[in-house]
């Protein structure tokens, strides 16, 4: 079956479609149809982060429902950091993350599902980063 020019651009741009939009939503296609096939994601994926750049300031972190969640801080700053990290419900005590100059220290807990405000309780910026 021969196509004519027409049936052809039109079978290329959704073809084309399918490719970009697969890409765009984390996919991949097969080369020789062009159909978008769904893949596995990542825990990666699933990052959040925010910059805290005072004393003070805080945020809130996501965490997983089942296993451990990582949390990583980096430091910005000339001096050391701190960043109080605490669960949002149950009244469990804080915990302390101390990093040293431009450093980075990462913790792992299992917090089911329990956000995490973070807070800035040193005068250097800290990069909150959690997955």
């Amino acid at each position: 079956m021969k196509l004519n020019t027409r049936t052809r651009r039109s079978t290329l741009a959704v073809g084309a479609a399918a490719i970009a939009a697969s890409t765009l939503m984390g996919g991949a296609a097969h080369a020789d149809t062009g159909h978008a096939v769904a893949t596995s994601r990542s825990a990666s994926s699933s990052t959040t982060s925010f910059v805290l750049y005072n004393h003070g300031d805080s945020g809130l972190m996501p965490t997983w429902g089942w296993g451990g969640t990582t949390l990583c801080v980096t430091n910005y700053g000339l001096s050391t950091g701190v960043a109080k990290v605490q669960a949002r419900f149950g009244g469990a005590a804080p915990e302390y993350v101390y990093v040293p100059p431009f450093g980075q220290n990462c913790i792992n807990r299992w917090w089911f599902g329990n956000p995490l405000v973070v807070t800035d309780s040193g005068y250097t910026p800290l990069r909150i980063t959690g997955s």
